[in-house]
């Protein structure tokens, strides 16, 4: 990458890292992954780093190798010399069956027993909740779960909070107060530090890619039919209008349901001859191959969040496409300066599509400082706390 940090001039000491992370999930989790250590090579530390699966906390994890938010976990941290948790969306405070509401399932007070540096990084809230749809509100109880959690967090000096540019920080200034801010910093998402290496061209054609999901649990039977139903009209008017052949990529295997149900309401002669399917793949390899699939598009529509951040870094022009209580990919779009690229799932949302596929804003993805700036912000965490 062309942005760097000038390296010490003194040799830094050998630090040794406990990485608590999401290594075995999804194309996205990969993104991130591959961009943050990107992110710490730039950093020009020596870094021993012990990856430790998160998968194994969750609540519905029952194999034989399950792990808990309890004191040896605490007692693991503090015999590294770091630890860094993250990225991902660990602190949504919508999860049942949680004393925090979060993925840490735990009593608050555990994380005050933390005697070395940690790094939550690239953290996410989702927030659901959208006052014009039907949608539940998170419940007092939930919210009280939380901000005790997070009192106990920014609160202890040892641990330092990154929260990644999908308006984690505006949600926690709307709910809580900006005072709940405090020594926390917003960052870019680890995945803008990622670049695919990939050369190869999945297809010698001009092509619209598609990335899409299946159905939201807040969308009725109707609004999920309506939605397909548009993606079809969306398909059809990228080959017949604009003359582009159709991929669609899958990041995890929900996804290629989803498509399923799609080309089930194409026109037959559309899926011989003018729609693909890319494969689905999974670890670094896999997120080297789609991301190469978004830079080499004429166009890409995507609803999930680290397709719309390897389309950015690839310069690729990216349509936003994901319902209005989603609101972190709207705030994703904002903050690099492309919100009229991205696309709310109302009804008759192809209308919108289609004006931006004829004539698409003659600009980029804006990061640039923001990636200087969140080099800084971690070069700052790292020579402060070793």
């Amino acid at each position: 990458m062309a942005l760097t940090i000038t390296p010490e001039k003194t040799k830094s000491k050998r630090i040794r890292i406990l990485h608590l992370a999401s290594f075995s999930g999804n194309i996205g989790d990969n993104i991130s992954h591959i961009g943050f250590k990107n992110l710490l090579n730039q950093l020009h530390l020596d870094l021993d780093i012990t990856r430790l699966e998160i998968r194994k906390f969750y609540n519905n994890y029952n194999l034989s190798d399950k792990r808990f938010f309890n004191q040896e976990l605490i007692s693991e941290i503090n015999s590294y010399d770091d630890c860094i948790i993250g990225g991902g969306g660990y602190m949504s405070y919508n999860q049942a069956n949680s004393l925090t509401a979060t993925t840490f399932n735990c009593d608050s007070k555990l994380w005050e027993k933390v005697e070395k540096p940690l790094f939550i990084v690239s953290m996410g809230l989702n927030f659901f909740h959208d006052e014009k749809l039907d949608i539940p509100q998170i419940s007092t109880a939930n919210k009280e779960s939380f901000l005790r959690f997070w009192k106990v967090l920014f609160t202890n000096d040892k641990i330092h909070i990154n929260l990644r540019n999908d308006g984690s920080t505006q949600v926690i200034e709307r709910e809580f107060g900006k005072e709940f801010l405090k020594n926390t910093h917003k960052t870019l998402d680890n995945g803008f530090f990622f670049k695919s290496s990939f050369k190869s061209k999945f297809l010698d054609k001009k092509y619209l890619a598609i990335n899409t999901i299946s159905r939201e649990p807040h969308l009725t039977l109707q609004e999920w039919q309506n939605f397909k139903n548009s993606l079809v009209r969306i398909v059809e008017y990228a080959i017949n209008t604009l003359k582009l052949h159709i991929i669609f990529v899958p990041h995890i295997p929900l996804d290629l349901e989803a498509i399923c149900e799609i080309l089930s309401l194409t026109n037959e002669r559309y899926k011989r001859e003018n729609i693909s399917v890319a494969p689905l793949l999974q670890g670094e390899f896999g997120a080297h191959f789609i991301a190469s699939i978004y830079r080499d598009s004429a166009f890409s529509i995507v609803s999930r969040f680290h397709a719309s951040i390897a389309c950015f870094v690839e310069n690729a022009k990216v349509i936003g496409l994901s319902h209005s209580y989603v609101n972190r990919m709207k705030a994703l779009y904002e903050s690099v300066n492309l919100a009229d690229c991205f696309v709310e799932a109302k009804e008759n949302f192809e209308q919108n599509i289609f004006a931006l596929l004829e004539s698409y804003p003659q600009k980029h993805a804006d990061f640039q400082n923001q990636q200087m700036q969140t080099l800084e912000i971690y070069q700052d965490l790292f020579k402060n706390f070793n």
